[in-house]
Parts: C-alpha cells; sequence; structure tokens
C-alpha cells in the first residue's frame, strides 16, 4: 500500500507498507489444488471404468 500526505507546506510525505499476506489465502489455495487433483482423479476413473464395461 502507499500513501501520498500533502502537509500544509511544501512537506510531501511517502508511506510505504507492505502488508503480510494472510496464511488463510494460503490454505484456500491448497484446499482447491487437492480438490481439482481429487475431481481430475475421479474423473479418470469414470472414463477407465466406461472403457472396461
Amino acid at each position: 500500500m502507499v500513501t501520498f500526505s500533502v502537509g500544509g507546506g511544501q512537506d510531501i510525505w511517502l508511506e510505504i507498507y507492505k502488508l503480510p499476506r494472510d496464511t488463510w489465502v494460503t490454505d484456500l489455495e491448497t484446499i482447491v489444488t487437492a480438490l481439482k487433483k481429487k475431481e481430475e482423479k475421479e474423473k479418470r476413473d469414470e472414463a477407465t471404468s466406461e472403457v472396461t464395461h
């Protein structure tokens, strides 16, 4: 996040903040990846099952 502040005179302040990434975002990405892998495996299993029947 970048913030610019202009004071009453000629002073200009620049403040830069780097916010830490929340861990829940990483956890959510891990869950989504696991679900996608599970869905892909189920689709492959269904396709294999259809071929053998």
